[in-house]
């Protein structure tokens, strides 16, 4: 909690294979994460492979301007029961027509929701819903019952995107503000969007 990180490589937050309820990560200043030529994708806060977590209350900025693709905001991959909610996001950008998501629920992430946040100035779209591959649907569903749960669920699904404000979202590439999207033609069942602003401006000439 409430950490200022800056200037760094690749993720300003990174957790990966932590399966454990009630874990946070709060009231963070999360910025300039730039990436370098040897770097893909670079993250304000990455995780993978996590149940239960709470994100909020971070200002997140200014990432991805030197990665190969882009960089992300909030990336959650194959991920379950996460909140990601009242951060502020902007400034996330991509150097192709891929990612720069200011929040990418990715590789099945189900069960989540993103809430009360503030999106406004990136080249990616606000929030990405990608669903699951069957690699990743193995590998997580393996981790989570060598730890005593049974997984059920069919990734990707159950997820709640409501009551965020996004300013100029993808405005560069004239691509979807909110963007759903399958993996190995698994369709997305039981996503809920709703009740979000959504402001568009045009880019002066």
């Amino acid at each position: 909690d409430s950490n200022v990180i800056h200037d760094v490589g690749i993720n300003g937050i990174g957790v990966s294979f932590n399966w454990h309820s009630r874990s946070r990560i709060t009231n963070n200043h999360i910025h300039h994460v730039y990436g370098d030529t040897d770097v893909v994708y670079n993250h304000g806060i990455l995780l993978a492979l996590c149940k239960g977590w709470l994100i909020e209350r971070n200002l997140i900025h200014d990432i991805g301007y030197h990665s190969v693709i882009s960089g992300l905001g909030v990336n959650l991959g194959a991920c379950k029961s996460v909140t990601v909610r009242r951060n502020e996001i902007y400034g996330i950008r991509g150097n192709t027509d891929w990612d720069a998501e200011a929040i990418d629920f990715e590789n099945g992430t189900d069960s989540s929701v993103a809430e009360f946040n503030y999106i406004h100035n990136t080249d990616g779209v606000a929030v990405l819903l990608s669903g699951s591959t069957e690699l990743n649907s193995v590998t997580r569903k393996t981790y989570y019952t060598s730890r005593g749960g049974v997984d059920t669920s069919s990734m990707g699904d159950f997820n709640t995107i409501r009551y965020n404000i996004i300013k100029n979202a993808g405005l560069d590439a004239n691509i979807p503000v909110i963007k759903a999207s399958a993996s190995d033609s698994v369709a997305q069942t039981n996503n809920a969007i709703h009740n979000n602003t959504i402001i568009r401006e045009d880019k002066p000439a």
